[in-house]
């Protein structure tokens, strides 16, 4: 939404009349009960009861809303019978059986105007058919109008009918694009702003505050206050949908809704807004003429009905179908999106699952690594205590060679030339003392130091000697 300078200075506040104009389900109500919060007078009969079609209220004066209903009624123009798009027959308002209603709509007018403080306005969205009666009546009682507009995507406003009315998406498209031009037909550049229905949830402070500008309409400088009163206004759980798809509205509603989203919250200029009158116009009378022709032939005109029949339902399904369709697209897109999301989701759990086999494979490589040292040095060990136990049997058999006498064992041993031949060599690396006998009190003592010398390091020193001496014996023997 493009934000421009504010619209031109406002007459007096006491003479004036704020109308809301617009099509029905374009958020009328909303714009009206903002301009109430801001100080509008909307009168003191208000239609306020909300229905599930609209939990707001309507906000809408409810001697206006008769009279006008009455009005349309009476020409045979109810808005939302098939009769409601039929153009009103010239110089409508000026019909004698509308006098009543006309002076009831005056009187209105000048009790509001007069007991107001401030700026009265109100809201109807039949007032936007009946304009040429309305700018009489406000030119008669010396009140000077300010149009704003509402406006909705047509085809959120059609879908909204056909909900609530059973109104089929052309009926609608075409009720909107007619309520819509009769703004600019009748009311021109005098329509000082338009308030796009979506743009208030999308940036509701802007909205309002240039709203309040084309208005004219003061308001404390506090953000926060304005805030909070928005916030009890425009609440997103009353948004029953939105449009969005262009491609099904008609040319026309299309073209003209286009215009009015570029201009907000300025409203287009008249000029800007005429060709698209001027071809509507046309179309228009084209159809009057032919349904005058066909008037004249009831037979011919039956057929031309029927066919126009067979055309808006087939218009219809081909619009049902189109619906479907995207449906349809909308849901395997959905279910495509899904499965991309499972597959993302399943690779991001195969890729951590690979990632958990690779850090088990390393600890299971970890752990084999640990068992082999284990088992090497376990081999080790095994070596060790082979050696050990072996030495411990030499020990032993020593030990029971030597046990019988271990005094007489041990004098063999130290007097053996093996360790008489090693002594100076003993003597030299261990000392004298080391080269002494040592004192053995007991037989154990004794039997263990044999032994000990027939596994020390000089006995081993000698034993090629031994060998050598056992050998030449045995051949002195032989």
């Amino acid at each position: 939404m493009t934000m421009h300078a504010p619209a031109p200075p406002h007459p007096p506040a006491a003479r004036r009349a704020i109308v809301v104009l617009g099509m029905h389900r374009s958020g009328t109500s909303l714009l009206a009960s903002l301009l109430q919060a801001l100080g509008v007078d909307l009168g003191p009969d208000l239609l306020l009861e909300g229905k599930p079609d609209n939990e707001a209220g309507y906000w809408e004066h409810k001697g206006i809303a008769e009279e006008q209903e009455a009005i349309l009624d009476r020409l045979g123009r109810t808005w939302y019978q098939p009769e409601g798009l039929v153009p009103l027959p010239d110089g409508w308002w000026r019909l004698p059986e509308l006098r009543p209603h006309r002076r009831r709509l005056a009187d209105i007018v000048r009790a509001e105007t007069a007991a107001s403080v401030g700026p009265w306005g109100f809201k109807d969205p039949r007032t936007v058919r009946l304009l040429p009666l309305w700018q009489e009546i406000f030119a008669d009682a010396g009140v000077e109008p300010t149009y704003i507009l509402a406006v909705r995507d047509p085809e959120a406003v059609a879908r909204s009918l056909a909900r609530r009315d059973g109104m089929t998406p052309a009926a609608a498209q075409l009720l909107w694009l007619e309520h819509t031009l009769d703004a600019f037909r009748h009311a021109g550049d005098r329509i000082v702003g338009v308030v796009d229905y979506d743009a208030w949830f999308e940036q509701p402070v802007a909205v309002a505050r240039a709203t309040m500008a084309r208005l004219g309409i003061a308001w404390p400088a506090d953000e926060r206050q304005l805030e909070a009163v928005l916030a009890g206004i425009v609440r997103p759980d009353l948004r029953h949908g939105t449009g969005g798809n262009p491609a099904r509205l008609m040319p026309e509603a299309r073209e003209l809704y286009g215009l009015l989203r570029q201009s907000a919250p300025d409203a287009p200029p008249l000029a800007a807004v005429a060709p698209l009158l001027a071809r509507v116009d046309g179309a228009r009378r084209l159809l009057a003429a032919w349904g005058e022709e066909a008037a004249r032939h009831p037979a011919h005109a039956q057929k031309v009905a029927g066919l126009a029949q067979d055309i808006a339902a087939l218009h219809a399904e081909a619009i049902r179908q189109r619906a479907q369709a995207e449906s349809d697209i909308a849901q395997q897109q959905a279910r495509a999106d899904a499965y991309a999301r499972d597959f993302v989701q399943l690779q991001w759990f195969y890729d951590e699952l690979e990632q958990r086999r690779a850090a088990a494979q390393a600890e299971i490589a970890a752990r084999d690594a640990r068992i082999a040292a284990l088992e090497a040095e376990r081999a080790r060990a095994d070596i060790h205590r082979a050696a050990v136990e072996a030495e411990s049997a030499g020990r032993q058999r020593l030990l029971d060679a030597v046990m019988p006498d271990p005094a007489r064992a041990l004098d063999e041993v130290w007097n053996s030339t093996s360790l008489r031949l090693v002594r100076p060599l003993q003597r030299l690396l261990a000392g004298r003392a080391a080269a002494e006998r040592p004192a053995t009190p007991t037989p154990e003592d004794q039997a263990r130091l044999a032994v000990a010398l027939q596994q020390g390091f000089f006995w081993n020193l000698t034993g090629p000697l031994r060998a050598a001496g056992r050998l030449l014996r045995g051949r002195r023997q032989r």
